[in-house]
């Protein structure tokens, strides 16, 4: 017998397939009395429903079950509005505060039905009872939690998260007259009404709560009301500051701007909203930081580029949204705005911008700084909207030479993002990418701050030729970047770590040659660099040291290690192919003709001996035969000329064919 009583009291709460039937027949006729217009036969369902719901032994397993919505009886009648089924499973000995998910009371306020809030709270509902809300959502799953020990699997609902008193479903839906009752009624302690009004946009309820003494009071967030209602939108926040609202207020998380930017509920109102805030005085605390150190610069670059629908607003209007992102951005360093700032991450507003759009554009998500960022996703790519927020922060003096915690500048963040990117979308965004360059360079940016920003340049660019050498679709976009840096700079002789210049590392990758288009295009990146300065004669890196002997002493020589002898030895690591032997002849004929007497003259028969024939041919026909007047006078001009050949051998008094002969190491 005992044994009995604790089965049945273990499994009270799974219903038996005749109570699962009989309620299916109950919500059949609650449904059928919702749609009947009739009063009689209204009356009839009714009758119906009682004889039905009285052969109901179990009442407690019946309230389990739920309809389609995933609610029970007294649940679907309060939303139906069935006072007469509420009354009778009420008077039966239903709870008015049944469930853990959306009880009746909870339901009604959230209607705004006011009659039927006094009916249930007459019938003994609970205004106090904080309960979780999926009303008028149906209290189903948003997510399951799998795990690898099934019994540890669970559902994740709306309600898990949303818990509110009835008084906070009223002001919601902005039901003044259910909140007057239910206030009166209540007086919660450690409630803040007007705060909730503030958060949703409830302006009747702010009215009815908004006191002088009230309108600053932080809650247990230390949040104030102007916190809340900032992000809802323009006429919340002019309410409370006419009601004397302080734009100055702040905690942990910052101030009131850094609420808005991070809370973003109505973002074409984002330039007007924060137009006000200004005009109210917060100028004066404009660049209050929270916790992590960021202003609210570091919060406003993250909507640069972001898809409005992520917003819960109409895509139609990305346009306009992100022209209310670039005014916001110009407003607010008019008004004195730091842009310098570094956070705790320690990365400014510009850094974070450009990181942003590096984390967007880069082929494999990864964490870039202590902040979180929104999913990539979150975001399109538009450059025209990237290039006119840098050039608005760099017009306003935000420094291009800084460098992130992790010493990176803003020009090497945007070579590495463009390394990391699919071709496909550098390809698409290839002139805007320059341009975005060239804005960095136009207000300063060096590119030779220190050794290592140049080393990471120059890794950079070296990485950039490997990748166009198998995409010969790239060797244009390239270039381009060449002529940006080199045009602004960058100078090619000088020499990184491990010490190499740009020539050098560049001719490096003739072992990454697979194809005639790639042959070609190195070729031509060697040739463009040296015709805009790059020098042949320099030791891109340190000598070895050789033993060597007199008639009466040994002693130790450097010897040569120059590009010409870099280009030997990377040449002959090529497979001996048609490909192969192409690049090879042409790259050998440009160096030697670049190069100065004594570096072509330095080579000396002991290290011919041990260049491949392939190669010493050529090698022999320029060492035995003494240069002529023309080639003599040519290296003469590209030392007074300091290599600078492209922009000045035009300027030369001298006929066309020659200055071709000069530009083009014929």
């Amino acid at each position: 017998m005992q044994s009995t009583q604790l089965w049945k009291k273990a499994n009270r709460w799974t219903p038996s397939e005749e109570t699962v039937t009989l309620a299916a027949q109950l919500f059949k006729l609650l449904e059928e009395r919702r749609k009947e217009d009739d009063l009689l036969k209204k009356t009839y369902l009714f009758v119906t429903f009682q004889k039905v719901f009285k052969n109901c032994t179990d009442i407690e397993s019946l309230l389990q079950v739920t309809n389609g919505c995933g609610y029970n009886l007294l649940q679907t009648a309060t939303a139906y509005r069935d006072i007469e089924i509420i009354d009778l499973l009420i008077s039966e000995g239903v709870s008015p505060d049944l469930g853990k998910c959306s009880p009746p009371l909870h339901i009604a306020s959230s209607k705004g039905d006011i009659d039927l809030v006094l009916h249930l709270l007459d019938l003994g509902a609970n205004l106090n009872k904080k309960c979780g809300m999926c009303w008028p959502k149906p209290h189903l799953p948003i997510k399951h939690v799998p795990s690898r020990f099934h019994f540890l699997e669970t559902d994740i609902f709306l309600c898990d998260t949303n818990s509110k008193l009835p008084l906070m479903c009223a002001i919601e839906g902005d039901h003044v007259a259910i909140v007057d009752k239910i206030w009166k009624k209540s007086r919660l302690s450690k409630c803040y009404p007007l705060h909730w009004a503030a958060e949703n946009s409830s302006l009747a309820c702010l009215e009815y709560f908004t006191t002088k003494e009230g309108i600053n009071t932080k809650d247990d967030c230390q949040m104030t009301p102007l916190m809340y209602g900032v992000s809802v939108g323009k006429k919340v926040v002019q309410r409370l500051l006419d009601f004397g609202a302080d734009v100055h207020c702040h905690n942990a998380n910052g101030g009131v701007l850094h609420h808005f930017f991070r809370n973003l509920r109505n973002p074409l109102e984002l330039y007007e909203v924060t137009k006000l805030l200004l005009g109210h005085g917060l100028e004066s605390s404009v660049n209050t930081l929270d916790r992590d150190k960021n202003t609210v610069l570091h919060f406003l670059v993250l909507l640069c580029n972001r898809k409005l629908e992520t917003l819960s607003q109409d895509a139609t209007d990305q346009e306009n949204f992100n022209e209310q992102v670039i005014k916001t951005l110009e407003l607010l360093l008019l008004h004195n705005v730091d842009a310098n700032i570094f956070n705790s991450s320690g990365v400014t507003a510009l850094h974070k911008l450009l990181l942003t759009f590096d984390f967007v554009l880069s082929n494999e998500p990864r964490g870039i700084t202590a902040d979180s960022l929104p999913q990539r996703e979150f975001y399109e790519i538009n450059m025209e909207v990237l290039n006119s927020a840098l050039s608005i922060l760099c017009r306003h003096e935000a420094d291009v030479c800084s460098l992130t915690a992790a010493g990176r500048s803003s020009i090497i963040i945007v070579l590495q993002s463009i390394l990391e990117a699919k071709w496909q979308l550098v390809s698409k965004n290839s002139n805007e990418l320059i341009k975005l360059m060239s804005t960095l360079c136009k207000y300063g940016t060096k590119l030779d701050l220190n050794r290592n920003i140049h080393n990471m340049i120059v890794a950079s660019l070296t990485k950039l030729t490997e990748k166009s050498i198998h995409n010969p679709n790239m060797s244009d976009f390239t270039i381009s970047i060449y002529e940006t840096l080199f045009k602004n700079g960058l100078d090619p002789n000088k020499t990184g770590q491990p010490p190499a210049n740009i020539l050098a590392q560049t001719i490096r990758a003739i072992s990454t040659v697979r194809s005639e288009a790639g042959a070609n295009f190195l070729y031509k990146i060697v040739e463009w660099q040296l015709q805009r300065g790059a020098n042949p004669d320099i030791e891109p890196y340190a000598l070895d040291l050789e033993f060597r002997s007199s008639q009466s002493c040994f002693f130790l020589k450097k010897t040569s290690n120059g590009i010409l002898q870099l280009t030997i030895d990377e040449l002959q690591s090529l497979p001996n192919s048609k490909v192969g032997n192409y690049v090879a002849e042409k790259l050998l004929y440009l160096i030697c003709n670049s190069v100065s007497h004594p570096t072509l003259y330095a080579i000396n028969k002991g290290y011919l001996a041990t260049v491949e024939s392939r190669f010493r041919n050529i090698l022999i026909h320029f060492i035995e035969s003494p240069r002529s007047l023309k080639q003599i006078a040519r290296v003469v001009i590209y030392k007074q000329l300091d290599r600078n050949l492209y922009n000045k051998v035009n300027h030369l008094p001298l006929p066309f064919l020659l200055k071709q002969y000069l530009l083009f190491f014929i």
